[in-house]
């Protein structure tokens, strides 16, 4: 008899979803929607998974699952969803369900064990990492608290700036011409809408217009700075808080693999933490090492 194991990674901006079977091959990757809590609320995490579920070719009934889903913050969040995520269809009746945090199937994904550091980078941000048995993390809150060193992070102050060029306490630039276009933003009306309809995923694209300009805009420039050393608080923190020596650091996210000006400064800054501190990319997607794990805890 073929069993089959999930792993989600359900983030700010779109849900990774990996089924694998017996003999670890994967039988079913898709993506979609965003499914974060803090993001979509539960609701809308269900939903996105549950469309997931059915897209799933027919015959796979799910015997483990493993979630790792952002804005989970605790043992509340874990048991609704649990319990929730076991009554939809096409998850066998006793499966295992287990799901945590999103930073904990980052962590995963540098090799498919609960020890060392991971970063993640994408629409939010944070530190987490474990260390003989104890775990810590250092930020991810919620995206209200700013998410620094982020993507959604880059796009707020983008838009900060902007309100600035706006009324003219900044000068205008290509930078904020670009910002602009993209937001329809042009005037203090067209503004105040689009501070009072906020969009966490929508604010985060915009990270990629901070990035392009960078080399040759001062403001995009320092917006990149200081994000960089909020990112520099997040690991330095971690990595004295668990007191390590030498470990690995797995960068998770969009923005933390992306090539850009932003990810030379902020390794730069990691490096000047210790030099015992290695940078290295996943092993597996983090999904899939949520699906490995499920189909571990489940043999």
């Amino acid at each position: 008899m073929t069993n089959y194991y999930l792993g989600i990674d359900g983030g700010g901006s779109k849900t990774h979803f990996v089924v694998i079977d017996n003999n670890s091959k994967v039988v079913f990757e898709k993506t979609e929607g965003p499914s974060a809590i803090d993001t979509v609320g539960i609701e809308g995490c269900l939903s996105t998974i549950s469309g997931l579920l059915k897209a799933m070719p027919n015959g796979i009934q799910i015997s483990s699952v493993f979630a790792g889903i952002g804005g989970v913050s605790g043992v509340v969040h874990e048991e609704e969803l649990q319990t929730r995520i076991k009554m939809l269809d096409r998850i066998n009746k006793d499966a295992f369900v287990k799901v945590k945090n999103d930073v904990s199937v980052a962590l995963l994904s540098k090799d498919g064990t609960f020890e060392g550091m991971t970063l993640i980078l994408g629409t939010g941000s944070v530190c987490y990492g474990v260390h003989h048995g104890k775990e810590y993390r250092v930020g991810g809150y919620h995206f209200q608290e700013g998410d620094l060193g982020s993507a959604y992070d880059l796009g707020t102050q983008a838009m900060r700036h902007l309100a600035k060029v706006l009324d003219k306490r900044n000068k205008s630039s290509d930078f904020a011409n670009q910002l602009m276009k993209e937001t329809n933003v042009y005037d203090f009306v067209s503004m105040a809408a689009y501070f009072d309809t906020w969009n966490r995923s929508e604010v985060a694209k915009l990270a990629k217009i901070v990035t392009k300009f960078a080399s040759v805009d001062e403001d995009a420039m320092a917006i990149l700075e200081n994000a960089s050393n909020e990112v520099f608080h997040l690991v330095r923190t971690l990595y004295h808080e668990l007191a390590f020596d030498e470990t690995k650091l797995v960068l998770v996210g969009g923005l933390a693999n992306a090539d850009t000006l932003y990810k030379t400064m902020f390794l730069n800054k990691i490096h000047s933490i210790s030099k015992k501190i290695e940078i290295i990319s996943p092993k597996y997607t983090p999904a899939e090492a949520a699906a490995v794990y499920a189909k571990n805890v489940a043999n």
